[in-house]
């Protein structure tokens, strides 16, 4: 959503690739500000996108970044620009996977721990992503809230704690 926003509202010339580190480096500063023994703590990278179809993922897209925004002619203008700009369901979670990736990296370097659970989510056919039954009916940008999804979080957070034994 910040990329779009940026991108849109705020009308920065932003590339994908470096939005992504962007948001690693700005995730471990954080990280790196608690005060947490690092031999405990595990991090979680990001799901897939489960803004797969794309007026829907649209829609949602420009209702969160246009929240603030009361005048309606300002509003159209950035549906418009949004259209124009907005990636492909593919390069959305090209850019998720990658930025697991350099995460996950970090978090070797670091010490920390890490999980995702987009193994699960996907079977990663191109174009494909995320199972429609990890979709919420809703207007939402979340996983559903299921027992499954709740059993893979805790499938990884298990592994971790087998591991760390």
């Amino acid at each position: 959503m910040g990329y779009y926003y940026r991108k849109v509202i705020k009308n920065e010339e932003i590339n994908y690739g470096i939005f992504v580190d962007y948001l690693v480096e700005k995730y471990v500063d954080f990280l790196k500000l608690t005060n947490l023994d690092k031999s405990s703590m595990v991090v979680k990278g990001l799901n897939l996108t489960v803004l797969k179809y794309g007026d829907f993922a649209t829609s949602y897209i420009q209702r969160i970044i246009t929240e603030n925004i009361e005048n309606k002619n300002e509003v159209l203008q950035a549906k418009k620009k949004l259209n124009t700009v907005m990636e492909s369901y593919s390069a959305r979670n090209n850019a998720t996977l990658n930025f697991n990736i350099k995460l996950q990296q970090v978090c070797l370097n670091e010490g920390w721990k890490y999980f995702d659970v987009n193994e699960y989510l996907s079977d990663f056919t191109v174009g494909k992503g995320i199972l429609d039954r990890f979709i919420p009916s809703g207007f939402d940008h979340h996983l559903c809230d299921s027992v499954e999804v709740r059993k893979m979080h805790l499938s990884e957070l298990n592994k971790i704690q087998r591991e760390m034994k």
